[in-house]
């Protein structure tokens, strides 16, 4: 039976990916995104695809065809996840970074780990986030050592997660929770990011001086 692999499914991916079933038996005809359903159980996975203009967003609908362990499923449900974490792999990237986060006037949160691909937790956080806080994945590689340095990230350490702050001489504030976990990081990010969502660019104001020896004004 699928019900105990199902569960499971659920419990490990609980907070990062929403499962649902829906009983053919008793709940009438299957919802249209749904499809046709050839035979029970199916297990189809529904994943967004985000574009900037709300209205013309959709769902891609994917059937499941391999094994019905939990282990499997799970797996292809994380590899569907969208990500939307900024990636440093390089000092340019850094500045990509840095300059977005400038641009929007978002607070940044850098997360520094050894690992290759991105944790379903990290994945889910900046849709939680999105347009109030930055966040950006450094690989401890030596490409990034000057980065490292640069927030005195120890290399041979585990994965940290620091807040970078916004403002001139604010200091950076350091995850200390304990174990990664969906409430705990949420819980922390949530504390520094923006009440309100960014609508776009910060605008630049521009400053007027005066000329003291001409009288005439000049803007920078």
């Amino acid at each position: 039976m699928l019900n105990p692999e199902w569960e499971k499914l659920a419990a490990k991916t609980k907070n990062v990916v929403k499962v649902a079933y829906w009983d053919t038996t008793s709940s009438g005809p299957t919802p249209r995104i749904v499809g046709q359903i050839q035979g029970t159980p199916t297990i189809k996975i529904f994943t967004p695809v985000m574009k900037k203009n709300k209205k013309n967003r959709k769902k891609v609908v994917l059937d499941y065809q391999y094994e019905r362990k939990a282990k499997p499923l799970i797996n292809f449900a994380y590899s569907k996840m969208n990500s939307f974490v900024e990636i440093i792999t390089s000092p340019q990237k850094f500045d990509k970074y840095i300059e977005k986060s400038e641009k929007f006037g978002l607070p940044q949160a850098l997360l520094f780990t050894k690992g290759t691909s991105t944790k379903p937790l990290l994945k889910y956080m900046p849709a939680e986030f999105r347009r109030k806080l930055l966040i950006g994945e450094v690989r401890m590689t030596k490409t990034n050592k000057e980065i490292l340095a640069k927030y005195n990230v120890d290399a041979s350490a585990g994965t940290t997660l620091l807040l970078v702050k916004n403002g001139e001489g604010e200091e950076n504030v350091i995850y200390n929770k304990g174990k990664f976990t969906f409430n705990k990081v949420r819980n922390f990010l949530q504390k520094h990011a923006l009440k309100e969502a960014v609508t776009g660019p910060v605008k630049k104001v521009k400053k007027e001086t005066t000329e003291e020896n001409t009288g005439t004004k000049k803007e920078l």
